[in-house]
């Protein structure tokens, strides 16, 4: 088809889309093997384009947002105060609030599961921090002897 004008060629596919549809197919299932090599190779050389994409996708966050964001904290989580270099409490993530999608900021994996367990319910988690207490108080005196222990 070499020499024909776009359109030309554009009709040229239009008239025969199924059989470079089926052409394709067949194409795809012999070389499976070298499709699948080929897209891990590229997901492992894009792993931050491919995250970059995702989080502006489903938040609208450009990396520039996020990296000011993380730079305005101080390079620390902004719940818990703790640097991201302790994995243990999950890999950064962006933390948005669920009802407006504004970004709040960049946390644990750990402290945004934490918030979005409570649906960002500040009356909830304030209850929460009540029951701790009361706990915390509970167990002083787990410890400490009893009326029944100087009787004996």
């Amino acid at each position: 088809m070499a020499g024909k004008t776009r359109a030309e060629r554009s009709e040229y596919y239009e008239k025969n889309k199924e059989r470079f549809k089926a052409r394709a197919k067949l194409w795809r299932e012999k070389n499976r093997s070298y499709l699948l090599a080929y897209a891990k190779e590229w997901k492992s050389k894009n792993r931050i384009w491919i995250r970059d994409q995702s989080r502006f996708k489903r938040l609208g966050i450009t990396a520039e947002m996020y990296d000011a964001k993380l730079k305005e904290q101080g390079g620390v989580c902004g719940l818990c105060g703790l640097p991201f270099v302790d994995f243990d409490l999950g890999a950064p993530r962006a933390d948005h609030d669920h009802a407006t999608g504004a970004f709040r900021g960049v946390l644990h994996r750990h402290c945004n599961l934490g918030l979005g367990t409570f649906n960002d319910d500040i009356q909830l988690l304030e209850m929460a921090i009540a029951y701790l207490r009361k706990s915390k108080q509970e167990e002083i005196y787990v410890g400490l002897p009893t009326l029944r222990d100087s009787v004996q």
